[in-house]
């Protein structure tokens, strides 16, 4: 029997464009609120700290709950009142004259990218097992999904290898022309530059859409029918070519969604980054006006450059924690929006659903 094609009747909107949108808005909506209810089920229905511990941990993992729009305001910050700018290329200078620390920074960057990556990937299949589940177990969900979860590690890393070449690719190609340009701009020039970032939109647009798509609906796929990423990407495109004006729609509510809910969390959670970051701006200022008053000079070495990483890790570890707690209902939200909206569409998940579902729940009308 193909993948996912258990006998669930399901009829798409085959009348004309009104009906299919007619059709796809109400798809949207029945996936809309049954998503609400089954986030508050997940999070509120009843309250438990140790859920919405181990829920804001996963979304840590994910990303932080929050879009990295997030950090531009501290960015832009950081420069002029911390000296952040100045620290760097002073450290910058440090490890230039220590060359022997760039092989192991090197190795330890890499390491940390991919272990990062792994657990972005374990990330979500746990969150997906929370989700379809309405409760979250990370040691049963890491143990059942290592397969599966294996094969979107290897998807994510080639996805990222893949956007890395095409745009070294590009930079390489026209980087003679951005040189001849350099000192005397012409027509050529600005073409090269509109066409690079043009290129740079595209890859990031495209790649954009391949993960979020991956997330939302193939991952679930997989961890029902524990097929790998190319099974499950097969079948959303057969569902895909069968009702495009549907997922186009989806996809339009999503990232609008995805938009108001980001942007409720830095409204919500802008006065306490903003405490975080001014107490770790006076903290630094007072361990400098201390120094000076000791009559101590600040220099640049192995203990110093150490002391100032492992301060930076810790205000982004705080602000990271922060925003993946303030940000974890949205996650989840979103998440399960995006099960109950494929769910109809692929019978075996749909079923599977069902199977968690409290006896005497019906989940066209709720609660019996």
């Amino acid at each position: 029997m193909p993948v996912g094609r258990l006998p669930i009747p399901f009829h798409a909107g085959r009348e004309g464009p009104t009906s299919v949108l007619r059709g796809a808005s109400s798809s949207l909506s029945e996936a809309f609120i049954r998503a609400w209810h089954d986030t508050l089920d997940l999070l509120v229905r009843p309250f438990h700290t140790r859920r919405w511990v181990k829920l804001s941990a996963v979304c840590l993992v994910l990303g932080g709950g929050a879009p990295t729009a997030a950090f531009n305001w501290m960015v832009g910050v950081l420069p002029g009142h911390f000296q952040l700018r100045s620290w760097a290329l002073k450290a910058k200078a440090y490890g230039a004259e220590h060359s022997w620390l760039l092989i192991p920074s090197l190795i330890l960057l890499l390491s940390s990218g991919l272990g990062l990556l792994y657990l972005r990937a374990q990330g979500r299949f746990i969150l997906v097992d929370a989700v379809a589940r309405k409760d979250i177990r990370i040691r049963r969900a890491w143990m059942w999904n290592r397969g599966v979860t294996h094969s979107y590690f290897r998807f994510l890393l080639g996805l990222l290898l893949v956007v890395g070449s095409v745009l070294g690719a590009m930079a390489i190609a026209a980087l003679p022309y951005l040189e001849a340009g350099g000192s005397k701009p012409s027509w050529a020039f600005s073409l090269t530059v509109a066409l690079l970032l043009g290129c740079v939109i595209l890859v990031g647009t495209l790649s954009a859409l391949a993960i979020t798509l991956t997330d939302d609906f193939a991952v679930p796929m997989m961890y029902v029918e524990r097929i790998s990423v190319v099974a499950a990407w097969s079948e959303l495109i057969r569902l895909i070519r069968k009702e495009p004006a549907t997922f186009g729609l989806y996809l339009m509510v999503r990232v609008g969604l995805a938009i108001l809910i980001g942007t409720a969390v830095l409204v919500l959670l802008f006065p306490a980054l903003l405490a975080i970051f001014s107490g770790g701006v006076l903290l630094a200022s007072v361990v400098m006006l201390s120094l000076r008053v000791a009559g101590a000079v600040w220099t640049w070495n192995a203990a110093t450059l150490t002391l100032a990483l492992v301060a930076a890790t810790i205000l982004s570890s705080v602000l990271l924690v922060a925003l993946s707690v303030a940000g974890m209902p949205g996650q989840v939200f979103l998440q399960n929006f995006a099960i109950r909206f494929i769910a109809p569409r692929f019978p075996s998940l749909a079923y599977f659903l069902e199977a968690q579902a409290p006896v005497g729940f019906n989940s066209s009308l709720g609660a019996a």
